[in-house]
């Protein structure tokens, strides 16, 4: 009897080290964010087994699985180990060596107005204080690198200033981004969420956007280059749909 546990805990162990081993070299940086929290999946289960009485397998795994956790952080030093408020991985090589060229200050007097400061004012004028934003993730449908929401942000440079969103003046926005996403360009009404689109990319893409106002306001037209970092583009996600408990641990796991 003792003979059999042992070979099923050896076929155990050799299971998870080649789990192990064949997914390390394609982890990659922007999903590997909680390394501290694979550790202590990790640990419990060696407490698991010890509870079922296996032998020094368990500290194999032990060890295996801090050499997993060295391996990582050693591989990508840029590592996140908690919560997203503690460090951003995506945007570090970005940052790396950031010198300010300058920072935000009020003037102390009025100054001289170059031609291209007076064109940046005329752009808030022109827009309504309306532009473009987008944010993204990383996709979780099979054979995309990101899911973006693309949606209105208003320039409010005064508090005084009246607010086209705030008082429903925007009637819709019409947003382009080609045919590789949709046959026609998509309408939006949905006010409550700043007229957001949501849409899956395995690569960047312009998109154009048409505001028309419910108030005689002439249309206007906005663009935003829909971008994700370039390490993130070259590991799309070719595995197939998950469930919402796979969803559930892969985001407990590797912050994703």
């Amino acid at each position: 009897m003792g003979s059999n546990s042992d070979e099923l805990t050896a076929l155990l162990v050799e299971e998870v080290v080649r789990s192990m081993m064949d997914k390390l070299p394609n982890l990659s940086p922007h999903l590997v964010t909680h390394p501290v929290a694979l550790a202590a999946v990790g640990v419990i289960a060696v407490i698991f087994l010890s509870a079922l009485g296996a032998s020094w397998y368990a500290y194999l795994i032990v060890f295996l699985i801090l050499i997993a956790v060295f391996a990582a952080l050693i591989r990508y030093p840029h590592l996140r180990m908690e919560g997203d408020h503690l460090y951003n991985a995506t945007t570090r090589e970005d940052f790396k060596g950031f010198r300010s060229d300058a920072t935000e200050r009020i003037p102390s007097q009025p100054g001289t107005h170059s031609n291209l400061d007076a064109l940046r004012v005329e752009e808030y004028e022109r827009n309504c204080g309306l532009f473009l934003v987008h944010r993204w993730r990383s996709s979780e449908k099979q054979g995309q690198v990101a899911d973006v929401i693309i949606r209105l942000k208003e320039h409010r440079d005064t508090s005084t200033r009246p607010s086209v969103l705030e008082e429903g003046k925007v009637e819709s926005v019409r947003y382009e981004l080609g045919r590789r996403f949709f046959e026609e360009p998509v309408l939006k009404h949905n006010s409550r969420d700043d007229f957001s689109l949501e849409v899956s990319a395995y690569h960047p893409v312009l998109c154009l956007a048409e505001v028309r106002f419910n108030d005689g306001h002439d249309p206007v037209r906005l663009s935003r280059y829909i971008d994700f970092p370039a390490g993130l583009q070259e590991r799309p996600n070719s595995e197939g749909p998950q469930t919402s408990v796979q969803r559930y641990w892969r985001r407990r796991m590797f912050g994703g």
